[in-house]
């Protein structure tokens, strides 16, 4: 300070050595800003030129004032990173009132510094020997909300692997955005937002029918843009009240197979019963029969070398809860870790997707099934697949445990003929029921 103030009189007393020279006032040469519109927290370059006669060394000083209110705070006025050079950058502050302020920009070239001088008659007249002049600017700073564009209300297939849907997002004055998704309404969803280049994408894996409501936002730091909107997820093609699909097999032998387990009802849940005995007769009772492996196999691969009756792949979901998708077995909303058919057994048509373009439900996971088939004139042989809900992980379509050839004209439709039975065919009666469907 003591070198400042020593610097400023030697300046001053030497253009007062000749007295009898009068003082000249600094003259502006040219002034320069770079923009007149900036956003909050953005900067501006300025810049004067000033030139002085008498050689005199020339003091700058800048100045910002907030037209639209009274602050009297620096940091609200923003900022000069060299305030007291000819040329400046000013850096607007970073928030503001409304979408708009004004800002006046000031710089007063004087060709002395009276101020620091304590002598109250040399500050006197040095004052009056000095000359100053002030050059003005006018910068705008801006801040304007987000403009979103989010996307409209929707229906999709439920089939479909995964939803992305796409918003556009864009400032106006370039600041930073910050986007995101959240799931207000419909059970719980894995939401996986990607950013892109004209705003951000949401990803997800449809887990369940019905409605379910999203938010989408953006946020430059100041204002916040959101909008609501819905997407319907529904079963394509719809799930059927119950009926029979009508299949051939490769051998050309055509038959008829149940939508559902019995009693082949939708919203209804499958009937465990106790053998292979009660299947047999409950399938009789309506002029059906239990299914072949044959055909049972061919409506769950559905003609194909399909491993499960399911448009879904469960290795897809890399051992994460899949919701009502694939089939009910471990991982979906109704089984638990270690499933069992008494007490995490689906109403029928609760999964759509475990069907395949033949529209048979529910081959995979649930119940296991019985199947029956003649290996000799008078020989029936019964079975039953492995791919229930307690079998971890879901196996494949043909996998099958046959039991022991029933004795040659054994009256199976005849009312406990089963009873008589020797211990080699308990298997017919297991501890643990079983489902079962129709064919004919």
């Amino acid at each position: 300070m003591t070198l400042l103030f020593l610097f400023v009189l030697l300046l001053n007393a030497c253009t007062l050595v000749n007295q009898e020279l009068p003082n000249e006032s600094p003259t502006l040469e040219s002034s320069t800003i770079s923009t007149n519109q900036i956003r909050r927290g953005g900067s501006v370059r300025l810049e004067i030129l000033a030139a002085d006669e008498d050689d005199d060394p020339l003091f700058f000083t800048w100045l910002s004032i907030r037209l639209s209110s009274a602050v009297a705070d620096t940091a609200g006025n923003g900022t000069f990173l060299t305030p007291d050079a000819s040329s400046t950058t000013w850096v607007a502050p970073k928030q503001i009132e409304g979408e708009s302020e004004d800002f006046l920009i000031t710089v007063t070239v004087r060709d002395r510094v009276c101020a620091i001088i304590e002598d109250h008659e040399e500050r006197s007249n040095c004052e009056q020997e000095s000359f100053e002049l002030v050059e003005s600017f006018n910068v705008e700073v801006v801040q304007r909300p987000p403009v979103l564009q989010a996307p409209a209300d929707t229906a999709v297939s439920f089939r479909e692997p995964f939803i992305a849907l796409d918003a556009q997002v864009s400032d106006l004055d370039g600041d930073p955005l910050e986007i995101t998704w959240s799931q207000l309404e419909g059970p719980e969803l894995i939401l996986q937002p990607q950013r892109t280049t004209e705003g951000s994408q949401l990803q997800f894996v449809p887990l369940f029918t019905g409605d379910f409501r999203f938010q989408v936002s953006a946020s430059d730091g100041s204002d916040t843009v959101s909008a609501d909107f819905i997407v319907s997820l529904f079963p394509d093609p719809m799930t059927p009240a119950g009926g029979m699909v009508s299949l051939a097999l490769s051998s050309g032998e055509d038959y008829e197979i149940d939508v559902y387990e019995y009693p082949n009802q939708k919203g209804e849940f499958p009937l465990l019963v106790a053998s292979w005995f009660e299947a047999f007769r409950l399938c009789a009772a309506q002029g059906k029969r239990l299914c072949s492996r044959a055909e049972w196999t061919y409506a769950c691969q559905d003609g194909e070398e399909r491993r499960y009756a399911s448009t879904d792949d469960p290795q897809s979901f890399a051992g994460q809860p899949f919701g009502r998708r694939f089939c009910n077995s471990s991982g979906s909303e109704v089984a638990d870790e270690n499933p069992d058919p008494a007490s995490h057994t689906a109403a029928s048509g609760s999964f759509p997707n475990c069907a395949g373009e033949n529209g048979v439900y529910d081959l995979t996971g649930n119940l296991r099934e019985w199947v029956a088939y003649i290996s000799a004139p008078e020989v029936w042989v019964g079975g039953f697949n492995i791919s229930g809900v307690q079998d971890i992980p879901a196996a494949d379509c043909g996998v099958f445990v046959t039991l022991v050839p029933l004795p040659v004209g054994f009256a199976v439709t005849a009312p406990d003929s089963e009873m008589g039975l020797e211990a080699q065919y308990d298997g017919y009666k297991p501890e643990e029921g079983m489902g079962f469907r129709c064919c004919r």
